[in-house]
This record gives structure tokens, sequence and C-alpha cells, in this order.
């Protein structure tokens, strides 16, 4: 029988022999009548108490459960750490914007800078501009304001820019981390449209992205820890800027890269 069951049956004997007592209390003494409640509180009692253990118990193994369940679903989903990438987080020498990164993007294109979709479209044709394909050791953010193109010089820097990045991190538990590129080649159509909405932080006049050869990294994909990954991309970064292959401007939400030879 259960023991729930059990219980209610003997509280219910119980009420019905403590009531039979009080009607014959002038014929049964006291100290009997308060023997027989005690006796019958004491067995209600241990018979209680093995109902709340078992439910308690099987509280505690369906919680037990679960955290095994939950934990075992997250070893299977492999964990993405964003690292941040921004003067904040990255130490990096700082090449003057205006006066260093776009006087040398002038001179490498030619000023060939990109004015609207028609003149992009006629700079892929003539072969100035390439088209962005996939990259190791570099993933690419959808990008509503800029093109994933650049000319043929920069895109060759950004490949060996991200060899060297997995080169830095190989044999660790990072080594299949990528730093993302949140924004590449922009017409100045589309430069106006940023203008519009951070009037206080965009560029005015011309941009080094409006030639192709510049990028912006904003942040680092790791499986692991942000440390080694940080440290391997400054490590690449400085590297090609002590060879004068690219210029870089830390910034507040990006680093900004300017390829210059």
């Amino acid at each position: 029988m259960n023991q729930s069951l059990m219980l209610g049956i003997l509280s219910v004997l119980l009420c019905a022999i403590a009531i039979m007592l009080y009607r014959m209390r002038k014929k049964v003494p006291t100290h009997t009548l308060l023997l027989v409640l005690l006796l019958g509180g004491s067995i209600t009692l241990l018979m209680a108490y093995p109902v709340r253990k078992k439910a308690n118990t099987t509280t505690k193994d369906k919680r037990q459960t679960s955290s095994i369940n939950v934990k075992q679903t997250q070893s299977r989903i492999p964990s993405i750490t964003q690292c941040s990438c921004t003067f904040r987080t990255i130490k990096l020498k700082r090449d003057d914007y205006r006066k260093q990164h776009l006087p040398r993007a002038i001179s490498l294109t030619k000023n060939a800078y990109i004015y609207n979709e028609s003149n992009k479209s006629d700079y892929l044709r003539k072969g100035k501009l390439v088209a962005v394909s996939t990259i190791t050791g570099v993933h690419f953010e959808d990008m509503k304001n800029s093109s994933r193109h650049l000319t043929p010089l920069a895109y060759k820097r950004l490949k060996e820019l991200g060899s060297l990045f997995r080169a830095y991190l190989k044999g660790t538990k990072n080594e299949k981390s990528m730093f993302v590129i949140s924004s590449m080649t922009r017409s100045e159509e589309q430069q106006e449209v940023i203008r519009r909405r951070f009037p206080k932080t965009c560029t005015y006049g011309k941009t080094t992205h409006g030639f192709g050869v510049a990028f912006d990294i904003n942040k680092i994909q790791s499986p692991n820890q942000c440390y080694s990954c940080s440290n391997a991309l400054q490590k690449a970064l400085t590297k090609m800027q002590k060879e004068g292959k690219l210029m870089i401007c830390p910034e507040s939400g990006c680093i900004h890269i300017t390829i210059i030879s």
C-alpha cells in the first residue's frame, strides 16, 4: 500500500481514538489519554519521515540529472570567445592618419579614389580592385556600408597578415582563431551614409577606405581565451608595420589598417 495512503488512514484512526477517549475522559485516567496521543503522534512522525526523505532525494536526483544534462550539452557546443580589438586592448604604435595613412594611400593608388558604384565597377574591370574571398585566419562580418574588395596588393597583405597571425598561434589551443574584419572598401557614397550616422566620429574628406587599401579589425574569434590571440595579432601587425607594409591607427571601436607597400 502507498505510504501516503497509510499515513492518511493512521491519522484518521488517531483522531477517532482521541475523540473516543475524550468522551470517556471520566472513565479513563488523564495520563492514559496523554500516553495514547503521544504514542499515536510518534508513529505518525516515523511514517511521515521516510516519505519526506524520499521526496527530497528524488528532487535532488532530478536536479543532479538536470545539471549533468546541461553540462553534457554545453560540452558538445564549442564556445567562442569574442576578443575586442581597440586601442585599449592591444598596444600598437599609432601612425598619424592625416599625415601618414592618407598621403601613402593616395601615392600608392595614384589617387584612384572610389566615388560611387559605377566608379568601383570600372576599377574592378581594370583590375585595380579585386573581390576578396576566404582567407586563412580571417573572418568577415556582414558589411552594410562597405564591400569585400581591395587592391591586389592590399589583398596580398591581408592574406599575409592572416597567415602570420595563425603562425604565432600554431600548436596552441587557439590555433584556429580568426581576427574579424568589420569594414573594408567604401565608396564616397557609402562614406556619406556613415557620416550621417556618426557625425562626431566619422572621417571627413577622403578616407583610405575609399582607395581600396584599408580595412578595420574589430575583434578576434577564439575558442579558448583572449590573451594569446591578442598577443599574436599584436606581433603580426607590429612585424608588418616595421617592415613598412602597413600603417596602424588604433581606434575606440577597432584597429584601422592601411596597406602602404
